[in-house]
């Protein structure tokens, strides 16, 4: 499996997962300015932003530590950027930065959801 197709896999489990939370899926590979959001939700009034991570057995970097202060960074700045958009926007709203972490092994998958990440020191 490509990078590219393992990468869209991670973010159709991911999806799968937040609507098994009662989350919408608003929007998929949303791009900004500044970069590109891999999912955008609603969790109740709450607009979620989502990085999804994978990497595969043997990686040397898990897919937590592979979320740097660069692209911490990036994902904030792009997150602002369409939290503007009008149609991202109600009555109410608040937001949030989540992350879908996803380890790959030949026995299986684990998936985890890190939800109001504050900075990137704050999930590993």
């Amino acid at each position: 499996m490509t990078a590219v197709a393992r990468g869209r896999c991670a973010e159709q489990m991911a999806a799968q997962w937040l609507r098994l939370c009662r989350m919408q899926i608003l929007d998929r590979n949303r791009r900004a300015a500044d970069g590109e959001v891999d999912l955008v939700a609603r969790d109740g009034q709450t607009l979620v932003f989502v990085e999804v991570r994978a990497r595969r057995e043997g990686a040397l970097v898990g897919p937590a530590a592979s979320i740097d202060a660069a692209k911490w960074r990036r994902l904030l700045n792009c997150a602002r950027a369409l939290s503007r958009e009008p149609a991202l926007r109600w009555p109410g709203r608040t937001m949030r930065l989540d992350a879908v972490l996803i380890d790959l092994a030949s026995s299986g998958l684990r998936l985890r959801h890190l939800r109001n990440l504050r900075g990137p020191a704050t999930y590993r």
